[in-house]
């Protein structure tokens, strides 16, 4: 069974309750691997440091999509399946935005976690900021095959 809502709500403090009704209605009695008003929290702050920690400016944020799926891994030997829950959040210029809010009956093998999509700017940021942390040749520059040689002489 998947029941999905959409949803336009911004994960900020003062809309905690707006954020737990609307997860409790769509979970219905199922409260053990589904997400908490909690849970949303700290995957919006989740998201949210990773875009500071790949180099993305505050300003340049917005059109990031973080999809959070509650619940934890479970063993190969339970048989059953649990409900989760997947939840998009967007972000905006003004900060994250609860989107979606889905319900789905999953198997052993479902991953939970946060996954973060960029926009192709925000990737394009993120691969700079990588490359300021290394020197990339695409052939050995002569003192690599210099140190190769006297390496082998020596031997």
């Amino acid at each position: 069974m998947t029941t999905t809502k959409l949803t336009s709500i911004a994960v900020k403090p003062a809309n905690a309750q707006r954020i737990a009704a609307a997860l409790d209605k769509i979970n219905g009695r199922a409260r053990f691997h589904t997400a908490s008003a909690g849970d949303v929290f700290r995957a919006a702050r989740h998201a949210e440091d990773r875009l500071t920690a790949l180099g993305v400016p505050a300003r340049d944020r917005a059109g990031a999509v973080c999809d959070y799926v509650s619940g934890r891994e479970v063993k190969r030997a339970y048989k059953y399946d649990r409900r989760l829950n997947t939840v998009k959040l967007l972000r905006r210029t003004t900060g994250w935005t609860m989107s979606e809010v889905e319900i789905w009956d999953a198997g052993v093998g479902a991953k939970p976690g946060i996954l973060l999509t960029l926009t192709a700017a925000q990737d394009a940021l993120a691969v700079g900021k990588l490359r300021t942390l290394y020197r990339f040749t695409a052939a050995p520059t002569a003192t690599v095959a210099a140190a190769a040689v006297q390496q082998e002489d020596a031997r």
